[in-house]
C-alpha cells in the first residue's frame, strides 16, 4: 500500500516516471499476493501514469488488468474506476468505437456507484471521446452537466481535466 500511495503522490508532484516506479512495484507486489480489490487500484494507477507518459501500449495492458480485477472484485466502484480508465485510453488511442462500446457498458456502473468523484470523472472522460467522434452537441451537454454539478471537495487534477476538455470545446 506504501508502493500505491508513493506511486499516487509523485504522479499528482508531475513527477511521472517516479510514480512509474514506485506504481510497478506496488502492482508486482499486491498482484503476487492473489488480492484483487488494492491490485487493480495499483493497475489503474500504474496505467494512469504509462498514459501520462504516452505509453498505450502499455496502459491499456494495465487497465485491461485492472479491469479484470475489478470484475473479481465485484466492487461497483473499482469497475467503474477501470472501466472508465480503458475508455479514456481507447480514446486517446484513436480506437473510438471501442472507447464508446465500454463507455456504455461503464454508464451502468457509474450511475451505481453514486460516486461524485467517479461521476465527475466518468463524464469527463465521456465528454473528451464525444470531441473525438466529432459529437459537439452531446460534449456540451456533459460540460454543462458537469459544472453544473461540480463538487468542491473533487481532486485538482481532476477539476483540470474537466477545464482541459471545456476548453477543447472552446476552440471547436
Amino acid at each position: 500500500r506504501i508502493q500505491s500511495l508513493s506511486a499516487s503522490l509523485h504522479r499528482v508532484a508531475c513527477n511521472l516516471h517516479r510514480a512509474l516506479t514506485a506504481s510497478k512495484k506496488a502492482a508486482c507486489i499486491l498482484n503476487s499476493l492473489g488480492e484483487s480489490y488494492l491490485t487493480c487500484s495499483a493497475y489503474s494507477t500504474l496505467g494512469t501514469i504509462q498514459m501520462g507518459l504516452g505509453r498505450f501500449s502499455s496502459d491499456f495492458e494495465s487497465h485491461e488488468k485492472a479491469v479484470s480485477l475489478s470484475n473479481k472484485s465485484r466492487s461497483v466502484f473499482l469497475i467503474s474506476q477501470a472501466l472508465g480508465n480503458l475508455c479514456e485510453c481507447l480514446c486517446r488511442m484513436g480506437r473510438l468505437h471501442e472507447a464508446i462500446n465500454i463507455a456504455d457498458r461503464a454508464i451502468k456502473y457509474v450511475s451505481e456507484c453514486n460516486n461524485p468523484a467517479i461521476n465527475h470523472a466518468f463524464n469527463t472522460i465521456w465528454a473528451e471521446i464525444k470531441i473525438a467522434a466529432g459529437d459537439y452537441r452531446d460534449a456540451c451537454r456533459i460540460i454543462d452537466q458537469i459544472n453544473k454539478e461540480r463538487s468542491p471537495n473533487l481532486a485538482l487534477y481532476a477539476l483540470g481535466h474537466a477545464k482541459y476538455v471545456s476548453a477543447c470545446m472552446n476552440f471547436l
